[in-house]
């Protein structure tokens, strides 16, 4: 009997053994796909799996590569639980892992999967509006939708097929200019699709025209061009003509550039076609330089005459001949010769050199000397100057001064 005892124990022993099994553990992990393609704006949930099967699940570590080739990312963001957004085109890796069993080295077990994220093509794009009529002037803000919404690059560019009936910003303000008919392209970038909306401008009458100014002076020789504004801003333009009251003094052609001839004023008159609308401006014209040839007095009690003035270019250099008569006109003062000085285009003065004397009352002198300047900077006028200290005889006489410009 005891021996039988024995036998049952030791059976028991044994069977308890042979059913005892170590707990399964995970060896390896594995991601559902191992590429994946997707559009921008989609999700895709990951799926892991891990060897042994019948192993506890682990905890897992989502991540999307900040870089891939050496190329900054961004491609895509992945959720904790392995739920991944694709949010703009590229190629990027999604990598789990695990967090607290690893392999004998301590290190986690491993899965990726490569992701390429594609652009959503556009389908179509559509305006709000077909047709447009707006003034001259007025403006309107046309807007558009793409299909798909989910369109990927939504950049676009706007066009008006005649920009002086209409303009269109990169915003899409359409702006009247003036009357007729243009057509607004707007079309999605690097692609040919298009949409349009035919516009019309009406016309708004000139009702004003007015001269940039009511008076200008200008000097013998001289050009200006007259500027004009019609109103209401955007009128039409209309057909103007110019007229001068004196064109000996003043002459103007049909683009409104004038040309001082004489000392005087002239009345300059700008109308329009029709002869409805009219505006004015006086010029009067001033002879800056004095004439060759003929006398003038100064402020000192000397007429001075310039009888010619010879200027020539040899070897590179410009040369300045001047010869002139002075006259002491007082009746009871010795006065001092003038000189002149020659003024170059960058303002710099060349003063006369020579010998000098005084005038007594009624006593005149002819001169004559000779200016040299280097081309490069020539002379532009010639001035009578007082450099010896001659009193103020006649305060109102004008500073005389001959233009050397040829």
């Amino acid at each position: 009997m005891k021996h039988s005892i024995y036998i049952l124990i030791a059976f028991a022993t044994i069977l308890f053994y042979s059913c005892q099994k170590d707990d399964p553990i995970v060896t390896a992990i594995s991601l559902d796909k191992s590429e994946i393609e997707i559009y921008v704006g989609e999700t895709y949930q990951f799926e892991v799996s891990h060897i042994s099967s019948d192993a506890p699940t682990p905890k897992y570590k989502w991540e999307v590569a900040d870089y891939i080739d050496y190329r900054p990312a961004g491609i895509a963001k992945v959720t904790d639980s392995g739920l991944l957004t694709a949010l703009k085109e590229g190629e990027t890796e999604v990598k789990v892992s695990t967090t607290e069993v690893g392999d004998a080295n301590g290190q986690p077990f491993v899965a990726t999967c490569r992701v390429k994220v594609k652009p959503v093509a556009a389908a179509g794009i559509k305006l709000n509006k077909n047709t447009l009529t707006l003034k001259s002037g007025e403006t309107e803000q046309l807007s558009y939708t793409i299909s798909p919404e989910n369109t990927t690059y939504k950049d676009v560019e706007w066009k008006s097929s005649d920009e002086k009936v209409a303009t269109v910003s990169p915003l899409g303000v359409v702006k009247g200019k003036k009357g007729g008919n243009t057509t607004i392209t707007v079309s999605i970038k690097n692609t040919s699709i298009t949409a349009s909306c035919d516009v019309l401008i009406e016309p708004i009458n000139a009702t004003e025209i007015k001269i940039e100014s009511k008076s200008t002076s200008m000097f013998i020789n001289e050009t200006q061009l007259l500027n004009y504004f019609v109103y209401p801003e955007y009128a039409e333009n209309i057909k103007v003509k110019w007229t001068s009251s004196a064109p000996e003094i003043v002459s103007i052609d049909q683009n409104g550039k004038c040309t001082a001839l004489k000392e005087g004023k002239s009345i300059i008159t700008l109308s329009s076609d029709d002869g409805t609308l009219t505006d004015r401006i006086e010029i009067f014209v001033k002879d800056p330089y004095k004439k060759v040839g003929v006398t003038y007095k100064s402020k000192w009690g000397l007429d001075c005459t310039v009888t010619a003035i010879d200027i020539r270019v040899y070897d590179a250099k410009m040369s300045c001949l001047i010869t002139y008569t002075i006259k002491n006109t007082t009746s009871d003062k010795k006065l001092n010769e003038c000189t002149f000085s020659c003024i170059t285009k960058d303002g710099k003065n060349e003063g006369q050199n020579g010998f000098f004397g005084s005038l007594y009352p009624g006593e005149s002198i002819s001169r004559a000397y000779v200016f040299n300047t280097l081309t490069s900077d020539p002379f532009v006028e010639l001035k009578f100057i007082n450099i010896f200290g001659n009193p103020v005889v006649d305060k109102d006489a004008d500073d005389l001064k001959w233009n050397l410009v040829r």
